[in-house]
């Protein structure tokens, strides 16, 4: 049996076939592993999920705070600051300033009204390389969180949106619950709305940022990685014991060993 029309002014054909089909689907589980909440509209996965696909590239897809990224970043900064006259930062740096002037300019570029919110905060394209880099580090040491795939996409353009404040939408009033029975006191607080950016320039920022970065980052997190193994190198040379010839410690001289007790006596 088809469903009814929804209340309202009647539908189209094709605006009913839609709805019809809409309705049929969430009947069915959500598609995601070990989730048995029902499908949004047409989508194959649950309203949670598609929120996290939509925001983050992934039904899986998980935020990545500057939290997470801090610890990389103590390593990243500093050594992109001792490269600073390297050819590849110069040039990575550059692109980053290149996209920004043009966002700022009016050119049709990639996430432009996003670039240009944060060319207006001044930020420079040496900070937007070191979050860039600092993003696809974390991926690569810590691959359970953050895959190589479309997760990292996304995850790189927010990190990069993420160097400035976001754009303020308003102020809504957020009241306190009280109780059990959810009642709203008189009290209450403000709290800024913030424009979501948009999945689009998610994902075509990303998208810009492998292609022209990607053999850049890669190098970055191989010097990165051969820097850690000469550190780990001479710490394991620190820790190795002296190896002991016959009674005595290589390298001292040798002594005369002390009497036993019973000697002594007899002496």
């Amino acid at each position: 049996m088809p469903p009814k029309y929804p209340p309202g002014r009647p539908l189209s054909p094709k605006t009913y076939e839609v709805y019809s089909r809409g309705q049929r689907n969430m009947l069915l589980p959500c598609s995601v592993p070990g989730c048995c909440k029902s499908r949004f509209g047409v989508a194959p996965i649950c309203s949670a999920h598609l929120y996290h696909r939509n925001r983050y590239g992934h039904a899986l897809g998980v935020p990545i705070s500057p939290r997470d990224l801090h610890p990389v970043a103590s390593l990243v900064v500093p050594f992109l600051s001792r490269n600073a006259d390297h050819a590849a930062v110069k040039a990575a740096a550059e692109f980053f300033s290149n996209w920004l002037h043009a966002a700022s300019s009016g050119h049709e570029v990639p996430a432009r009204k996003e670039m240009a919110h944060l060319e207006g905060f001044g930020v420079t394209g040496t900070q937007l390389l070191e979050a860039a880099t600092s993003c696809w580090v974390y991926s690569r040491w810590n691959p359970g969180r953050l895959p190589d795939d479309v997760r990292l996409t996304f995850a790189l353009a927010l990190c990069v949106f993420r160097v400035a404040p976001p754009k303020r939408a308003g102020v809504r009033w957020r009241a306190e619950r009280v109780g059990k029975a959810g009642g709203k006191t008189a009290y209450g607080y403000r709290q800024p709305n913030y424009q979501c950016i948009p999945t689009t320039a998610r994902r075509d920022a990303g998208e810009l940022i492998r292609a022209r970065l990607g053999l850049f980052l890669m190098n970055v997190t191989a010097a990165l990685e051969a820097e850690d193994t000469a550190e780990n190198n001479v710490r394991k040379a620190l820790a190795t014991g002296f190896t002991l010839t016959g009674s005595t410690l290589t390298g001292f001289k040798p002594t005369t060993p002390a009497p036993q007790r019973g000697e002594e006596t007899q002496q």
